[in-house]
């Protein structure tokens, strides 16, 4: 199984094996037979995929949103697995971008 989880009785941690730098994660419950299957049909773990993001396609986004976008792109690429994205009232945060 190259999925593996871990708890210390009180709280649940989960590993992908596939991933040769894997860490553990927190999460709240273990996943439902559904994700662990949609998991599992994934070719890389989510942090080789989070690495060969698509292009961004900035059209109708503001620019504090596209420069919020790729330096969250970038601190994923650097392997930093925590982010705070912080942007003032009105920068669009809550908006949908649907054409």
């Amino acid at each position: 199984m190259p999925i593996a989880y871990e708890s210390t009785g009180v709280e649940i941690f989960t590993r992908d094996l596939r991933d040769p730098d894997s860490r553990s994660r927190r999460v709240s419950a273990f996943h439902t037979p559904a994700t662990f299957r949609d998991a599992l049909w994934q070719e890389d773990p989510l942090r080789a995929r989070l690495r060969k993001l698509p292009p961004l396609l900035v059209g109708r986004l503001r620019s504090c949103q596209v420069q919020a976008i790729q330096d969250l792109e970038k601190s994923l690429a650097e392997d930093r697995p925590r982010a705070l994205i912080q942007m003032a009232s009105g920068g669009g945060k809550t908006e949908s971008h649907a054409p």
